[in-house]
């Protein structure tokens, strides 16, 4: 089964300052900070923030739509994914996921 809530596609916007709230279904790039921001994949409203050329990640929107690498490991829910082309690769089945007690 389908979590309706769950974001399928990505699209990237500039920003000076990360707005407050984050909109689902966009990556908030702010070169002044290094940082990509935006509301987890899995559909759980959490905040999810990448510190770009830390760790290795680095963010590409080269051909119109945004590419994150390596994957995002989001914390508390657990959502592992790839943002390809703009696409949510899921690292394993979403169905997977259980909030942890």
């Amino acid at each position: 089964m389908t979590d309706p809530a769950r974001t399928k596609l990505y699209r990237a916007e500039r920003v000076d300052a990360v707005p407050y709230p984050l909109a689902p279904g966009v990556l908030y790039v702010c070169e002044a900070t290094g940082l990509v921001t935006h509301l987890c994949a899995c559909g759980c409203e959490g905040l999810a923030a990448t510190r770009l050329n830390r760790d290795g990640w680095s963010y590409d929107d080269a051909i119109g739509v945004p590419t994150i690498a390596p994957s995002i490991l989001n914390h508390p829910c657990g959502a592992h994914y790839f943002i390809r082309a703009g696409a949510v690769v899921w690292v394993a089945a979403p169905e997977l996921y259980q909030e942890v007690a």
